[in-house]
């Protein structure tokens, strides 16, 4: 599994490796816990670091789901402490009532999704912060978009859940979706994966199912040896 043990400078790292089956990079934003949120949650410290991940896919491209594909291809999250998860949270954040900003607690809790936040009446999308160009660098973008995050396999993550503090996830049948799949708001067509917080070393395994628009084919990319003809690996994924 890639260990991201990046510092607080290294605020935007990217992996290439050429567009494996659509997928160019991962991104691994590092976002520093503010002084806002620890006076609010003695939880919190100032070694805590939030890391949102992000698929990079090449042009017409757009992102299915993220799965695990059975025994050897599960989905996997690890740190070496615990991550954070704050009280008003979930494992995903689709059912947020408002936006929390980077003043709130909440706004560092960990999940999972496949590019949005919040409940459809405040929906925003997930971009890594140097491209949020809305005057408030948050990493939201305001969208219009109804779509539901779809869990299946196991209907929650406990180790992201309100209040649970664990250090470990490995499913091999988990599998989360936009019911639609989802292009990035901008032309680097980046959509965010999940949020991490942690004061430990995080490491993850991802497999992922990419969709090119014009020909109608799927991908799945995996961050293991592929099992059969329609998987490619790539290691950005582990």
């Amino acid at each position: 599994m890639k260990k991201i043990v990046y510092g607080i400078l290294l605020s935007l790292i990217g992996f290439s490796l050429f567009g494996q089956g659509g997928l160019e990079n991962i991104i691994v934003e590092a976002i520093p816990v503010s002084a806002q949120a620890i006076a609010a949650d003695p939880t919190l410290t100032s070694n805590h670091v939030t890391y949102r991940v992000f698929a990079d896919m090449m042009p017409g491209y757009k992102l299915l789901n993220c799965m695990a594909l059975g025994a050897g291809q599960e989905l996997k999250f690890n740190t070496t402490t615990l991550f954070y998860n704050n009280a008003g949270g979930n494992y995903q954040p689709n059912n947020f009532l408002s936006l929390p900003t980077v003043n709130d607690a909440l706004y560092f809790d960990s999940w999972l999704t496949i590019g949005t936040i919040g409940d459809p009446s405040v929906r925003a999308q997930l971009v890594p912060r140097v491209e949020d160009n809305d005057g408030v660098v948050d990493g939201y973008i305001s969208v219009t978009n109804s779509q539901s995050l779809i869990f299946s396999g196991e209907t929650g993550v406990a180790v992201f859940n309100n209040q649970t503090t664990g250090s470990s996830f490995s499913s091999q049948i988990i599998s989360y979706e936009n019911t639609s799949g989802l292009n990035g708001p901008f032309a680097s067509n980046t959509v965010c994966l999940g949020q991490f917080t942690t004061d430990g070393y995080f490491t993850f395994d991802f497999n992922l199912a990419l969709l090119n628009e014009a020909t109608q084919t799927q991908t799945l990319v995996v961050a293991t040896q592929p099992t059969n003809v329609f998987q490619v690996s790539s290691p950005l994924l582990h």
